[in-house]
């Protein structure tokens, strides 16, 4: 009978060549995030997703992962209220896109997937994701009609008929 590795040198192998550092020496710290990488194929999104699931937790104040799952001390209404303020905090704070909120978010919701039996409403939580089009609209000046004063001065500034 094989003796079963420690759950370090199981996480090292599917880690790879790149040592994450686990927050806490738990092993239920440990198995959630043997759950989290587990069920990532990609080396680099592992890191990626990895990152971004500390920086939420850094967001909240959280030291390990057993805290982001702990049901008697956050319900589901508060963890979905933790991931909204996230996703307003980063697009008001933090300035990033639709498309990078979209990126930090990915790890949440995988981490929650996989971990827990909660049933979030994501299709709320995604509403928090923003609009780059109002963001756009808030900083750029809107279009408007050329003058006349600047039409002759483009009419004038041309040499060729043709452009005329």
């Amino acid at each position: 009978m094989q003796k079963e590795e420690p759950i370090q040198q199981q996480l090292q192998k599917v880690v790879g060549t790149t040592m994450i550092i686990i927050p806490s020496d738990n092993e239920q710290d440990h198995k959630l995030y043997a759950n989290f990488i587990h069920s990532i194929k990609s080396q680099v999104t592992r890191e990626h997703y990895w990152k971004n699931l500390k920086y939420y937790m850094k967001f909240l104040g959280v030291k390990t992962l057993r805290e982001l799952v702990d049901t008697k001390n956050k319900p589901q209404k508060i963890i979905e209220s933790d991931i909204k303020e996230y996703l307003v905090y980063l697009r008001t704070k933090k300035r990033i896109s639709y498309g990078a909120a979209h990126m930090y978010l990915a790890p949440i919701r995988k981490f929650y997937y996989v971990n827990t039996d909660y049933q979030f409403k994501w299709d709320l939580i995604n509403l928090y994701l923003g609009n780059d089009d109002e963001d756009l609209e808030e900083e750029e000046q809107q279009d408007r009609p050329y003058t006349i004063q600047e039409i002759r001065t483009m009419l004038a500034s041309t040499q060729e008929i043709r452009v005329k």
